[in-house]
């Protein structure tokens, strides 16, 4: 007789200190990969953020395009990239000509913004101290003008568009699962 036909005709069985065991073990090694994978870098392109702002600045005709596209500020990842599109969308809908000195002024007078660059100069200040090699400094005009030259062409803005949502999509798939897996084992008792 196999065990489900024991298990049928004799009802279920108690679990025994061995299978209690295989328990806490699988959930512990649930939880750590739990942890494991929240702990990870989530899926972004800095290039692509990068060459969006960039291209903007560039050609700032393409704006609205991207607007219309449903790039919002949300879907970058890396916060000063965020911070950048932020300004450059709220610059755009007031009318505001688009360029390097505007965003860079719109991005100093948002608090967003000016939590961006503290916490860039208290990054640049602990590199400082450590010895290490600082290759890039905090004047935010530089950084945009960089990127506007990086962006040789405003063509491909699509293509880097769809990178961007794309992996915001990801992101945000990979917190519902966590959240997801964290409400399952908070719920789940396990005893010793």
């Amino acid at each position: 007789m196999t065990a489900a036909a024991v298990q049928m005709r004799d009802g279920p069985r108690t679990p025994s200190a061995a299978d209690a065991a295989r328990t806490r073990a699988a959930c512990q090694t649930a939880k750590s990969d739990e942890t494991s994978v929240s702990q990870q870098i989530p899926p972004h392109n800095p290039y692509a953020e990068r060459m969006v702002n960039g291209a903007i600045l560039l050609r700032p005709s393409v704006i609205a395009p991207v607007i219309a596209r449903g790039l919002a500020p949300e879907h970058f990842y890396l916060p000063l990239c965020r911070v950048v599109y932020g300004g450059i969308v709220a610059l755009h809908q007031r009318g505001v000509p688009v360029d390097v000195i505007s965003v860079a002024d719109e991005v100093r007078q948002s608090s967003c913004g000016r939590e961006q660059l503290r916490d860039l100069e208290q990054h640049l200040a602990a590199w400082a101290q450590r010895g290490e090699e600082i290759l890039w400094n905090l004047d935010i005009e530089d950084h945009l003008d960089d990127w506007r030259r990086r962006a040789a062409t405003a063509e491909d803005i699509g293509h880097w568009v769809a990178i961007i949502q794309r992996d915001a999509g990801r992101r945000q798939q990979i917190a519902d699962h966590v959240a997801a897996l964290t409400r399952l084992y908070d719920g789940l008792e396990v005893r010793p």
